[in-house]
């Protein structure tokens, strides 16, 4: 064979090598997934009643009155094995106490007492009527989740998206959302208990 026609062959395998490449690396900067509304609700649920804010800082909220969640979410997977669904992605949540809602309601100043986010996994699960509900939620709960402890949990198509990926990218897309939340509650008159 001819050295031109090796160098071409070559160049040619090379091209397709590093198009096959750019197009794995979007697709994994670019994971989306929409949930089916009742899975979105559950998983919303599971968010903004789960998150113990003691277990990030033991002792600190102990007497805390949070009486208002918001959350956003982006979903980057899920599975269904049956009656049990795992839904992977990055969460942003804030808690509200009174204080917290006053100041949003007077200033318009949108701050929280407790607030959390990185990635997460929602368990849910399909009870007797077949009704979707969260069963429990994984989250970084400290610095010392090493990456190779978050890779653990979550489907291999999604670790160049949690290794190389920009998560922050979402946080102000989060912080839009969960201030509507807010102002839905409190400009609507309705009230929400955890």
């Amino acid at each position: 064979m001819k050295k031109s026609k090796k160098v071409t062959i070559i160049s040619i395998v090379a091209i397709i090598m590093i198009m096959g490449i750019l197009q794995i690396y979007h697709y994994s900067m670019n994971l989306s997934v929409e949930l089916p509304k009742e899975m979105d609700s559950a998983v919303k649920e599971g968010l903004e009643t789960m998150i113990n804010p003691n277990k990030y800082f033991p002792g600190k909220y102990k007497n805390v009155d949070f009486i208002f969640s918001v959350s956003a979410y982006h979903t980057f997977d899920y599975t269904v094995n049956g009656a049990s669904i795992k839904v992977y992605g990055l969460f942003d949540l804030m808690k509200l106490d009174e204080e917290c809602i006053n100041d949003y309601r007077e200033n318009d100043n949108f701050t929280c007492r407790f607030g959390s986010g990185g990635y997460f996994v929602a368990y849910l699960k399909k009870d007797e009527q077949g009704k979707i509900v969260p069963e429990r939620i994984w989250t970084q709960y400290s610095i010392n989740d090493s990456t190779l402890d978050i890779l653990k949990k979550f489907p291999i198509k999604t670790w160049l998206f949690i290794l190389i990926g920009n998560s922050h990218k979402y946080d102000e897309i989060h912080v839009k959302e969960m201030e509507w939340q807010l102002h839905d509650y409190v400009y609507s008159g309705t009230e929400k208990t955890e």
